[in-house]
């Protein structure tokens, strides 16, 4: 067998190349999207191993040392995003660059919920995200304390 061969990936069915991981240099399918899998499931370079953490900006979500900067000229946007993020505000930060972004909270806050293990600080968190909660993500709502809306028929 040689080093490629054009498959399809398991994840998305597009047709890519099974060669060695770019981000962590196992072996397995990428795709035109730029995903990659080894043996049908997501490789996670950055999962719990001795793998280096790499830091990922607030402001865009991409590693540290390729992001291209946020400055107040050239994109104030992502300029008051950081400056945000260092004032504890975490509202606009990017869920892969920012811990306490609040579609990573939710999902965690989610998995509490459902391990059965959420403590009483985490429904008051949770109370307080209800803004960033999708209206139609009952369970979230439900615990979050939000009352449902009546339907007008």
């Amino acid at each position: 067998m040689s080093d490629t061969m054009l498959a399809p990936c398991p994840e998305c069915g597009a047709l890519g190349w099974v060669l060695p991981c770019s981000e962590c240099g196992w072996s397995g399918c990428t795709c035109p999207e730029g995903k990659h899998v080894l043996d049908g499931a997501p490789c996670d370079p950055y999962a719990e191993s001795d793998a280096e953490y790499t830091a990922r900006c607030p402001a865009c979500g991409d590693p540290i040392d390729y992001c291209r900067g946020h400055g107040p000229f050239g994109d104030p946007a992502g300029f008051a995003i950081l400056d945000a993020h260092d004032d504890d505000d975490h509202s606009g930060c990017h869920p892969d660059g920012c811990e306490e972004a609040p579609e990573r909270r939710l999902e965690y806050l989610r998995q509490e919920i459902r391990a059965e293990r959420i403590s009483y600080a985490e429904l008051a968190e949770l109370a307080e995200l209800v803004p960033f909660i999708d209206e139609r993500d009952v369970e979230l709502l439900q615990w979050a304390g939000v009352p449902e809306k009546e339907v007008n028929r």
